[in-house]
């Protein structure tokens, strides 16, 4: 085998070695983000059907009407 035939067979083997990382990586990314999404569900921690921040009576605003304007009537 030449020098450049050689060169380019390392090359080959190190793109396809870094490439077999980084999916490797990928791989691992989703495990841990679905691992956690299984283990918010199993604690009770994660709910569907709740949207938002539920912060009690406590923080609640008034739900009084606005106060109308007075202003003159043009009959």
């Amino acid at each position: 085998m030449s020098n450049t035939e050689e060169s380019k067979s390392n090359a080959a083997e190190e793109m396809e070695s870094k490439l077999e990382e980084r999916e490797q990586a990928r791989r691992e990314g989703e495990r841990d983000e679905w691992e956690n999404v299984n283990q918010n569900i199993q604690t009770g921690t994660h709910d569907a059907t709740h949207l938002g921040i539920n912060w009690g009576p406590s923080y609640k605003t008034s739900r009084k009407k606005p106060k109308r304007s007075r202003s003159p009537k043009n009959e």
